[in-house]
C-alpha cells in the first residue's frame, strides 16, 4: 500500500546508558539524542550476555513483525472504510480525542480544519484514515515548549488514537 510503510528500528548504547530497544510501527522515530516513539518489541537490558542473545533477540523479533504488520494493514484498510462525512461524526470524534487526552482542546479546531481541508491532496477523502492523517498533521505541528516529554507525549497520544479509532472500527488480533 503506498499510503503507509511499515517500519523495524533498533537503538543501543554502548555506555549502557539505555537498553536494547527495537520499535515497529507505521512511522516509529528514534531521534539522534536517542528518543525514541514506536511499538516496542525489544527491551533489554545490557548484560555480559547481550552480545550471544542479540542476533536472537533482533531474530525473533523480526519473526514477529509479520503478523504485526498484517494486523497493522488490516487496521488501516478498515480505517479507510469508516465513513466520517457527517459533520457532527466529525465533531463528535474530534471532542471524545480530546476527552481521552489523544489531542487537545485548543487542538480541536486545527483538526477539523485540516481534516476539511488536507494540507496534502492524497489524504482528501472522508474517511478514518484520512481523519487520522489529520490529527498527525496537527500533531506534529510546531508547538512551544515541547520539551523533552514531547516524544513520549506524542507516543501517548498516538497510542490513545488508535484506542479510540479500534472502538470505532474493531480490528481482529489473531
Amino acid at each position: 500500500d503506498p499510503s503507509f510503510q511499515n517500519v523495524f528500528g533498533l537503538r543501543n548504547c554502548d555506555d549502557k546508558k539505555f537498553l536494547l530497544n527495537g520499535i515497529h510501527g507505521i512511522s516509529p522515530f528514534i531521534c539522534d539524542n536517542l528518543q525514541m516513539t514506536g511499538d516496542v518489541l525489544i527491551a533489554r537490558r545490557h548484560s555480559s550476555k547481550i552480545n550471544d542473545e542479540l542476533l536472537g533477540l533482533v531474530f525473533g523479533a523480526v519473526e514477529k513483525l509479520d503478523g504485526i504488520f498484517d494486523r497493522q494493514h488490516s487496521r488501516i484498510e478498515r480505517y479507510k472504510t469508516v465513513d466520517l462525512s457527517s459533520q457532527l461524526q466529525q465533531n463528535d470524534l474530534t471532542v471524545r480525542m480530546a476527552d481521552q487526552g489523544a489531542i487537545t482542546y485548543a487542538q480541536i479546531p486545527k483538526v477539523l480544519r485540516e481534516f476539511r481541508a488536507p494540507t496534502h491532496d492524497e489524504f482528501k477523502g472522508d474517511n478514518l484514515w484520512c481523519y487520522m492523517q489529520a490529527v498527525t498533521q496537527i500533531s506534529k505541528g510546531k508547538e512551544s515548549g515541547r520539551g523533552v516529554n514531547y516524544l513520549e507525549t506524542l507516543r501517548h497520544r498516538t497510542q490513545q488514537m488508535h484506542k479510540i479509532f479500534d472502538v470505532e472500527c474493531p480490528v481482529e488480533n489473531n
